[in-house]
């Protein structure tokens, strides 16, 4: 999907700016890629001797800065290669145990390296598009990107439960929840990993 939105872009549309303050198109796409190579190195080191070398880091620093002023074509290339890259070190990694520190703070399951890259995906590939008015996801996708992202990346002070349309419920933070938010798995997920609301979500105190 990503992919194949980017490539009809031409200079002006990269140069645009996007939901994220101070980045364009371009910094997104140089984000994605560092993050791809980022989590690629991560592999690498589990496939190695069982340790990830060098951790997680998709921040944009200079490096990316400087990709970002890449043509749209060398940065279209750059998307596609490092996203082949990983899918075929993330399949090598398939049914392998254990967990892995991403980064300071953040200790999740290698079968779950899959979602870190999903969500940046899915986020933002709807940060692209200033005036998009949800996540262009279905559940197969919204719901263990929204199960991730309640286990690991919620704040621990927010004492929530998010019941998806389908039944799901998930929880996050101190328990037991003093908050219920309920909604269609994608607005549930923009509404945890970006803040905005949508009215297709209720919210009441438990």
């Amino acid at each position: 999907m990503l992919l194949g939105r980017t490539i009809a872009y031409s200079p002006e549309d990269w140069a645009a700016s996007t939901r994220l303050p101070g980045w364009t198109r371009s910094h997104v796409a140089a984000h994605l890629i560092k993050g791809a190579r980022s989590l690629a190195q991560v592999c690498r080191g589990l496939l190695g001797d069982g340790e990830a070398v060098g951790g997680y880091d998709s921040t944009l620093g200079h490096d990316c800065e400087l990709l970002a002023i890449s043509d749209g074509l060398h940065l279209q290339i750059e998307l596609d290669t490092s996203a082949g890259e990983l899918d075929q070190l993330l399949a090598q990694l398939s049914g392998r145990k254990g967990d892995v520190l991403l980064r300071p703070g953040l200790r999740i399951a290698v079968e779950d390296l899959p979602l870190v890259r999903l969500r940046e995906l899915v986020l933002h590939c709807f940060d692209l598009e200033p005036t998009a008015s949800g996540l262009d996801v279905g559940d197969d996708v919204a719901i263990p990107v929204l199960t991730f992202e309640t286990c690991h990346l919620a704040s621990g002070n927010d004492a929530l439960e998010l019941v998806t349309l389908g039944g799901h419920v998930l929880r996050a933070g101190a328990q037991p929840p003093r908050r219920r938010a309920a909604g269609p798995a994608s607005a549930l997920l923009l509404w945890m990993a970006r803040g905005i609301e949508s009215e297709d979500l209720e919210h009441d105190k438990i």
